[in-house]
């Protein structure tokens, strides 16, 4: 019985363990670090520089209110019940912005429960969105002054509505 009952704490101690272990790994010239919890993706943000990468685990993440503006690379463990059996889906909670200075920027594997948006009027340029899941809207705003060049969307899934009024297709 102390067995059984040693099991059954340890599977559910385990399970709360692995549940709540949001991971990020932030991989730049200088070797890599990582960071832990829901605000994980805050503080990688402000450690990382223009061009590193940040892999994020199953898990819940706050994005930064100011938003990204600098040019990352982030992957996450996908949105997929099937792909993301084992880690957990990659989700962002809360608006996902992006500014002038993340051209180049890359997000892939995750789920965002909010709204995707470039700052009004401001140019990201060979921006890729891929595989991702985003239960906002999409906004790309702005007068075509100052448009966003070469966007990519590749294999997402969108369940609001796509603003791409700002984008310029070459």
């Amino acid at each position: 019985m102390k067995k059984q009952t040693l099991l059954i704490l340890f599977v559910v101690l385990t399970t709360s363990i692995v549940v709540n272990a949001q991971t990020i790994a932030l991989h730049s010239s200088t070797g890599v670090q990582l960071f832990k919890g829901n605000t994980a993706l805050v503080t990688a943000y402000t450690a990382a520089q223009s061009g590193d990468t940040l892999y994020l685990s199953g898990g819940t993440f706050f994005p930064p209110t100011a938003g990204f503006d600098k040019k990352l690379m982030i992957f996450g463990a996908g949105h997929y019940a099937d792909s993301a059996l084992v880690t957990g889906k990659t989700f962002i909670s809360g608006n996902v912005i992006f500014s002038e200075n993340a051209d180049q920027s890359y997000i892939e594997g995750v789920e965002i429960n909010g709204n995707f948006t470039v700052t009004y009027n401001n140019s990201v340029n060979n921006f890729t969105i891929k595989r991702c899941r985003v239960i906002g809207t999409m906004v790309f705003d702005g007068d075509l002054s100052k448009p966003s060049n070469n966007l990519a969307l590749i294999g997402n899934v969108f369940m609001a509505n796509i603003s791409i009024v700002n984008v310029q297709m070459q």
